[in-house]
């Protein structure tokens, strides 16, 4: 019996090389993107916790560029140790009911979800002294979103 060499061809190898390389890349990246994470989280942990306000919700119309449209607006009170911070947020807007709009009664969900809320109420929360936060419904204390189905902005 004779043994023959088999030889690969090299663009097997180089192909070969290219796709363990990528994959060590992509493994590298999701390794950093979780420690990131996880440090954030950690960091996070100590932050204090502060009571907010939800002060006030309602309706509220804008006029621009010839177009109506309603939105609503809540606004948010809360203390960091002696300072008292006082920042509103606001849900997306629809056009107003005087408009022209498909599909129709576009307000209608804006309207439920202000009845199905209560306008003053108190939330105890980690971290929500940061902005980023106070435009996130589930942490400024506000529950849903609107109506609108796309949160607040």
């Amino acid at each position: 019996m004779v043994k023959r060499k088999v030889e690969i061809n090299p663009l097997l190898w180089l192909g070969l090389s290219v796709l363990v390389i990528l994959l060590g890349l992509c493994t590298l990246f999701a390794l950093l993107t979780t420690g990131a994470q996880a440090w954030q989280e950690h960091a996070e942990q100590r932050w204090p916790v502060v009571t907010t306000h939800v002060d006030k919700c309602d309706l509220q119309r804008s006029s621009t560029n010839g177009g109506s449209k309603v939105y609503i607006r809540c606004r948010l009170s809360y203390a960091v140790g002696t300072e008292l911070n006082v920042t509103n947020i606001y849900s997306a807007s629809v056009a107003a009911p005087e408009v022209w709009q498909y599909p129709r009664n576009q307000i209608a969900p804006l309207e439920e979800w202000l009845e199905a809320n209560p306008r003053a109420r108190e939330e105890r929360l980690r971290g929500g002294v940061r902005p980023d936060h106070l435009r996130d419904a589930e942490h400024a204390g506000v529950t849903g979103d609107g109506g609108t189905g796309r949160g607040f902005s």
